[in-house]
């Protein structure tokens, strides 16, 4: 019974609906056909039979003269006769009959005829146009397993007062034509159908064979292998495409995890430091037994300023994670004059820097707009501004004056906002580590910070449409953020 589930399959039944629907088309095409068929063969049989009809007319007429009546009839029929034997011989079906017409109320006497015997008046009187319908009896010839009744349709025609001319068909041989032309068209709707049903459970099993090995997969997947990816076949049709774009989803979906995992362990190491060191100042400010006023404002204010790093670490944390899910800028986003934002964020860390013995170097092009939140991309300035502070101050021993350049200009259909340092630099293999959350140079993370900052300014630039890259800015590093900026209509 297990291998009969594709009677169950979407496919098998739209393919057995499709199946249905053709062969009905079909049998409607051949009901008309065959319609047509029987009304054309009565056509052509009916053009038959008058033809003929007229030609022995027209030649009894040329024997018979001028003369009328009993004088020229055994010379008419004498001209007429060997044609119908001739013709009745040629065909099988063909009726060919001489009659006296009915006078004084005396019935229709047959005088000649052919291989056809009955009297076939005795069966059906001519209609207005003189045509004859009759059913007859089968004769002895058909045995038994011919047809019941004989059909047949003639012409009656008068010659003279004396003589009239029946000339006519049996409609057997049309009986056997539209009986095989019927056949044929059941032949041809079995074929069909069966050729449907098979096409559509062939179908079907191809269809449930790779439903089933994609559900296999998503299977483990579900019980935790990330790495498993739903198979393709190496077909270029709608389900492999589909099944490249569920695989790619796989994809992002496997490194989110990662990144969540990674997040969790890099939360729990940087995070236990702070909170040990909270718990640990406000248990000696509770066991001392005699803390001076001062001493405890002093520990109430660590702890404190611990609680605000831990807050601002987790709002950072939020942040990034609600710009991971924006992707883009639409027309609904304001346009902002992108380069006063960036001169705003250099005169804030202006005298910061100067206090920390750095120089500030702007190269800011004037107008430039881009649409977006104008607080996310001064916060990302601000972050590469203290990041550059944090990292960016030159070894002492190689002479360098601490300085930090901030530069906004177009590239094409592009702003990059870059800021540079002379510092130590980002080694190549470690460029793209950084922007990663809770990532740092220092393994022993004895420099303050949590590494969030690049983090952020890259979910800022991927939230607006734009990218982030770090250079090497020689000496030194240089990062540079990348957002979409159109050229304004002349």
């Amino acid at each position: 019974m297990a291998r009969l589930k594709f009677l169950d399959s979407y496919v098998f039944r739209l393919a057995l609906g499709y199946t249905a629907m053709v062969v009905s088309v079909i049998s409607l095409v051949f009901i008309f056909s065959y319609a047509a068929a029987d009304q054309l063969l009565e056509k052509e049989m009916r053009a038959a039979i008058s033809a003929e009809s007229d030609a022995l007319a027209r030649r009894y007429k040329t024997a018979a003269g001028e003369a009328a009546g009993e004088q020229n009839l055994s010379l008419a029929l004498a001209e007429i006769l060997p044609i119908m034997h001739a013709r009745d011989e040629a065909r099988e079906e063909a009726i060919y009959q001489l009659y006296r017409p009915a006078a004084d109320g005396a019935p229709a006497r047959k005088l000649a005829d052919g291989a056809f015997k009955t009297d076939l008046l005795q069966y059906g009187q001519p209609n207005d146009y003189g045509w004859i319908r009759a059913l007859l009896p089968p004769s002895e010839s058909s045995g038994a397993g011919g047809p019941h009744v004989r059909q047949v349709i003639a012409l009656y025609t008068p010659l003279d007062s004396s003589l009239a001319l029946v000339v006519g068909r049996d409609r057997n041989q049309h009986r056997r034509v539209k009986d095989t032309l019927f056949r044929m068209m059941l032949s041809g709707l079995g074929v069909t159908t069966a050729l449907g049903l098979v096409g559509g459970a062939v179908a079907a099993q191809r269809m449930m064979r790779r439903v089933e090995r994609a559900r296999r997969a998503a299977q483990d997947i579900m019980t935790g292998d990330l790495k498993r990816r739903l198979p393709l076949v190496g077909y270029d049709d709608e389900l492999e495409r589909l099944t490249i774009t569920l695989n790619q989803m796989l994809d992002r979906i496997e490194r989110l995890v990662e990144a969540m995992r990674e997040v969790t362990d890099d939360v729990a190491h940087d995070l236990r430091t702070p909170l040990t060191r909270l718990r640990a100042r406000a248990e000696r400010a509770l066991q001392a037994p005699s803390a001076a006023e001062p001493d405890l404002r002093a520990a109430l204010e660590e702890c404190v300023q611990e609680a605000d790093r831990l807050l601002a670490v987790f709002r950072a944390i939020l942040s990034i994670a609600r710009l991971k899910t924006q992707r883009g800028v639409s027309a609904e986003h304001p346009e902002i004059d992108l380069s006063q934002a960036v001169a705003d964020a250099a005169e804030l860390y202006e005298p910061v820097l100067e206090e920390a013995g750095f120089a500030l170097k702007l190269d800011i092009a004037p107008d430039l707009r881009v649409r977006g939140e104008r607080a996310l991309i001064g916060q990302a300035v601000a972050n590469l501004i203290e990041n550059a502070l944090h990292y960016g101050r030159p070894p002492e021993s190689s002479g360098r004056a601490p300085e930090v350049t901030l530069k906004l200009a177009r590239r094409g259909d592009r702003a990059e906002i870059s800021v540079s340092d002379r510092g130590p630099g980002v080694p190549p293999d470690k460029r793209e580590a950084v922007f990663s959350r809770f990532s740092r140079l220092d393994p022993s993370r004895a420099e303050e910070g949590v590494g969030l900052g690049l983090a952020f300014v890259r979910a800022v630039a991927e939230s607006h449409g734009g990218s982030s890259r770090i250079e090497d800015a020689g000496p030194g590093a240089r990062v540079v953020v990348a957002l979409p900026a159109p050229q304004a209509p002349a």
